[in-house]
């Protein structure tokens, strides 16, 4: 996990756990257990357009005092009760996105700052400690840190960085599309493993070329020729259908049912989906 603690200058009024908890209430997709004014409260926050979480632990965990491994001190700070875990995998942006979670809570309490364990010195005259938060080296920590995961687990499988940036923009602006184009499919972006070299693959399904569609900016789309599902690079499909229009969001193209889209789909021959197995969002790195 990479870990962020928290704490405020020293001498400061403490902040209160009720206060932190109002503050943690009011973001959207954060979720407390426990019992409203417990000393300890584990939580969850998720982002259902992404796929995006990370782990919350408020107050004080119920367990033996540790003499070996105390917690973390640093002169003229003191520690706000609160830690933000976020899993050493997926893509990128799955940091990206969990991020906003410290930064609300920073914004929410201008006066408390974030600290990455594995990141706990500014600079080489600095001693150690919370300093001025730089999202972009908390992302580049996070990197480094789920890089070192990755070669420890080997054979982990990569997507290009391009292609995880698209789903990402898909991901997140797909249900502004929605709404402005109601009248299309607008299918799920999901990964798939290349099982000959285990590369990761954005793909989506294109089920029924009757309906307008929103072809989404994917490696492959999973098309049904003669009932048996196959692999074909949306690229090529989009061009079948005469490029599409562009949606103006997610990237996604627009492409109505034709006479030279049926035409492919008859014609083409997908790669069997044994070519493929599927990934869950924490399966693959970019």
């Amino acid at each position: 996990m990479f870990t962020l603690l928290f704490f405020q200058p020293a001498g400061s009024p403490a902040i209160a756990l009720e206060d932190l908890t109002d503050g943690l209430a009011a973001i959207p997709g954060l979720a407390l257990d426990g019992r409203t004014g417990a000393a300890y409260r584990p939580g969850t926050w998720s982002d259902a357009a992404t796929g995006a979480r990370c782990i919350l632990d408020l107050g004080t965990p119920p367990l033996e005092e540790d003499s070996m491994h105390p917690p973390r001190s640093y002169a003229g700070w003191m520690p706000v009760p609160l830690v933000v875990s976020i899993p050493l995998a997926g893509p990128h942006w799955f940091c990206v996105e969990a991020l906003r979670v410290a930064e609300a809570v920073m914004t929410r309490f201008p006066e408390v700052s974030a600290l990455d364990t594995e990141d706990i010195i500014a600079d080489e005259s600095a001693e150690p400690g919370p300093f001025a938060w730089d999202r972009l080296r908390a992302i580049a920590s996070w990197e480094r840190q789920r890089a070192a995961r990755c070669d420890a687990l080997g054979n982990v499988p990569r997507m290009h960085r391009r292609s995880s940036v698209a789903m990402w923009r898909y991901r997140r602006e797909r249900r502004l599309g929605r709404e402005r184009h109601p009248g299309s499919l607008w299918p799920d972006a999901m990964v798939l493993s290349d099982v000959s070299d285990r590369s990761a693959l954005s793909a989506a399904f294109f089920r029924d070329s009757t309906k307008p569609i929103a072809i989404p900016p994917v490696d492959l789309l999973i098309v049904a020729r003669g009932g048996e599902p196959g692999g074909r690079p949306a690229a090529e499909v989009r061009a079948a259908a005469g490029g599409g229009i562009p949606a103006g969001f997610a990237q996604a193209s627009l492409v109505q049912p034709s006479a030279g889209l049926d035409a492919y789909l008859a014609q083409a021959s997908p790669l069997p989906t044994s070519a493929f197995s599927a990934l869950g969002d924490e399966d693959w790195t970019d």
